[in-house]
């Protein structure tokens, strides 16, 4: 570990006019049923590509690092997704937080090196923002390969990011008595994270 004044995070210089993230979640539906009906297999596959252009992180001096993220929701505007959780990394040696949101909470966690923006509820086709200011008292050179991706939790009720639904839900009993079909949908995250490097 080298101890300089010069921080290699990423390349200089990189700027763009407007810092964005394109997310394409595509997924494919299987399904096997015999001729009965009945299903045999089915499953979901999915993937995600995504395209980045975000400018360079700013360090003012080396004493300091200031973050920037911008979270939009790219779901309907009628869903809402509840308990969200973005965890960002920050420098192990940071000290010193100053948040500023648009909404939710920031909190410093120094044990894993990171903060926790939670949003209670974040409503479909809305962005938000958060800032934070780090100061940075010891300067050492990180590996770039080594720095931890963004993390996001989250759950969308009441939604499926395949679109699938159940049009019709039966129950034929024999007997006769009364039963409620009950169809939830819920969309939440699995292994969800952004790269920062």
């Amino acid at each position: 570990m080298a101890v300089t004044n010069a921080v290699s995070w990423r390349t200089e210089g990189i700027k763009y006019r407007k810092n964005e993230v394109f997310l394409d979640v595509i997924e494919s539906v299987n399904l096997l049923a015999n001729a009965s009906g009945a299903i045999l297999n089915s499953e979901i596959i999915g993937s995600i590509k995504m395209r980045v252009y975000l400018s360079v992180i700013e360090r003012h001096a080396h004493s300091r690092v200031e973050i920037m993220v911008k979270a939009k929701s790219q779901f309907k505007r009628r869903s809402t997704a509840n308990n969200v959780e973005i965890i960002i990394p920050v420098p192990a040696d940071a000290d010193s937080p100053r948040f500023k949101t648009s909404i939710g909470s920031v909190r410093y966690t120094p044990e894993v090196n990171s903060a926790v923006w939670t949003i209670k509820s974040f409503p479909g086709g809305k962005e938000f923002l958060m800032r934070a200011h780090f100061g940075l008292p010891s300067v050492t050179s990180e590996e770039i390969e080594g720095r931890p991706p963004i993390h996001v939790k989250f759950e969308i009720p009441y939604f499926t990011t395949s679109g699938i639904q159940v049009r019709y839900l039966k129950i034929i009993e024999k007997s006769g008595y009364q039963a409620l079909p009950w169809v939830r949908y819920i969309t939440q995250n699995g292994d969800y994270q952004l790269r920062t490097n």
